[in-house]
């Protein structure tokens, strides 16, 4: 079918095509028995793994390791100081937007508390540079006063590349 629109269809066209009868299947049931039995519930971790083509990655998440780009808010529940901070004030932010009746703007909290730091400068519009993130980062993982020594300096250095660029200069 072809159209402006689903409601404006212009043309149409029966097409049938025939099977292709002598068709390999891409599995052996020897080697996916409790898939094409459909019992997934009890599907190895071994058959997971030949389906996938490759080892997934392990269902637990190392909280002793540092958090980095692509570790999210939510993790910081697990570390001291300023990464425990930013989970409690989006947590915080969250039961606040539920408790004025807003639980649209609950849920789109909640997705900030679920994106990963590497698009907080996308989220922010620009606000943060990668630089910035870093110390932010560097602030999260336990080394506060050096992650804002970090982040400051960033920004510093941000806004003197938009001043300059303001004012004609190359980068």
């Amino acid at each position: 079918m072809a159209g402006a629109s689903s409601r404006d269809i212009r043309l149409k066209m029966c097409v049938q095509r025939k099977g292709d009868s002598g068709a390999i299947a891409p599995y052996r049931k020897a080697d996916f028995p409790h898939y094409y039995e459909a019992d997934i519930a009890h599907v190895t971790s071994e058959e997971f793994s030949a389906l996938l083509g490759f080892a997934p990655p392990e269902g637990k998440w190392n909280v002793k390791k540092p958090l980095g780009y692509d570790d999210t808010i939510g993790q910081g529940k697990y570390k001291n100081g300023f990464g425990r901070f930013l989970y409690l004030f989006v947590r915080a932010a969250r039961r606040i937007c539920f408790f004025f009746g807003k639980p649209i703007a609950a849920n789109n909290v909640m997705f900030a508390m679920n994106l990963p730091y590497r698009q907080l400068t996308l989220l922010l519009g620009g606000r943060i540079d990668n630089g910035m993130l870093d110390g932010i980062l560097t602030m999260a993982n336990g080394r506060f006063f050096a992650g804002v020594r970090q982040t400051f300096q960033a920004w510093r250095q941000k806004k003197k590349k938009e001043r300059r660029r303001r004012h004609g200069g190359e980068d």
